[in-house]
């Protein structure tokens, strides 16, 4: 127990995992940006993870930094974003939307803490929102789209309850690079400036009628959750862009990983623009004892046992790493089942197997042969 905090320090077994996560995001020379910690249940990845935050603002003395803990239930989220947080450097917890995170402001010494899900963070529909997210975007694009039907299209309350949350607004110190980046995006796009200059003109012209009034507000709608998207994408890249994202038993989520979804589920957009490696500040920990599925029973005449691996290890390092990847496992396989046997052949390719996965993830063991012993 360190009694300065309070806390609890590492044990052996732990700061050599610090040491290595931190040896291969900051220190090696072609370092990762993502990475794997897969101890076993109990041995502390919470702890590791607090020690690798600890490093990850060490490195940046006075600059502003986002860090973010992803997990799969915002009470857990909230809960645990609240141990990892490094002494003398506290701050809110902001259990947020992606959407808003322009309106939040600076943290304690510059840092911003996110406790995030996918359920609150990573369904934007495409619908008019809350009057908060209207508002930001109002903000944000007051000064390119002037027509009175533009305010129309985004306040949709009444004028106090707008004027008061533009009042709010106006008082917070708005994240301004996120405003830039979603301000960019609709400077880019001709076709979107133009329907919202349609509906804007639209929205003071239309008549008294039910059914204008009904097709104006599907309009309306699917306008709004079209720039709310918008604004989510630019928050996804910006936030944590020279910080850490924690993702915490990712494999209860996994379906947001699964980019071949990419072009219909925005979810798996978002996610791959906050977890993305073409920001090359931002460093990715993910946390799990059970990170992809053991195989079991017989296979599929195409199938190979290692293809959630294989999936993971796709996400962690790319599609190159995956190749190599994959033929050091068949070879280990088809050394396995040679007759008679070939062990020079199965070290080898099993040597190879781990070299490559060494690079992106770890993993602690109990071990029985010896008592209190990890491996």
């Amino acid at each position: 127990m360190n009694p300065s905090t309070g806390r609890s320090e590492p044990t052996r077994f732990q700061a050599r995992t610090i040491a290595y996560v931190v040896k291969r995001f900051w220190e090696d020379a072609e370092p990762a940006r993502r990475f794997l910690v897969a101890d076993e249940v109990g041995l502390g990845k919470t702890m590791v993870a607090r020690e690798v935050l600890a490093e990850a603002l060490r490195r940046r003395p006075g600059e502003s930094i986002d860090i973010v803990y992803l997990c799969s239930s915002q009470p857990v989220a909230s809960q645990n974003l609240k141990r990892l947080k490094v002494h003398g450097h506290g701050g809110n917890t902001r259990a947020t939307r992606l959407t808003l995170l322009a309106a939040e402001p600076p943290g304690l010494n510059g840092i911003r803490y996110f406790a995030l899900t996918p359920d609150t963070s990573f369904k934007v529909t495409g619908r008019s929102g809350t009057i908060r997210e209207r508002a930001l975007i109002y903000r944000c694009l007051r000064t390119m789209f002037r027509r009175t039907g533009f305010q129309t299209i985004m306040q949709q309350v009444s004028d106090r309850s707008w004027l008061g949350e533009l009042e709010r607004l106006k008082a917070s110190r708005l994240d301004q690079t996120v405003i830039r980046a979603f301000r960019t995006a609709l400077q880019e796009d001709e076709a979107l400036q133009s329907q919202i200059r349609d509906l804007a003109s639209e929205a003071v012209t239309i008549g008294s009628g039910a059914k204008a009034k009904q097709l104006f507000k599907k309009k309306r709608d699917a306008l709004v959750g079209r720039l709310r998207k918008e604004l989510a994408l630019r928050s996804a890249e910006a936030i944590a862009s020279n910080g850490l994202v924690i993702v915490d038993e990712f494999q209860r989520f996994a379906s947001l990983f699964d980019l071949a979804n990419i072009e219909h589920d925005f979810g798996v957009r978002l996610a791959e623009r906050l977890l993305t490696q073409d920001i090359p500040e931002r460093r990715v920990l993910l946390l799990s004892a059970t990170p992809y599925r053991m195989p079991g029973g017989m296979l599929g005449p195409d199938e190979k046992p290692y293809a959630d691996l294989v999936a993971l290890v796709r996400f962690l390092a790319g599609a190159a790493i995956v190749t190599a990847l994959s033929e050091a496992l068949d070879r280990y396989a088809r050394a396995l089942r040679a007759q008679p046997p070939q062990p020079g052949a199965i070290i080898a390719a099993r040597d190879d197997a781990r070299a490559i996965l060494s690079k992106i993830m770890c993993r602690t063991e109990r071990t029985r042969a010896v008592a209190n012993a990890m491996v």
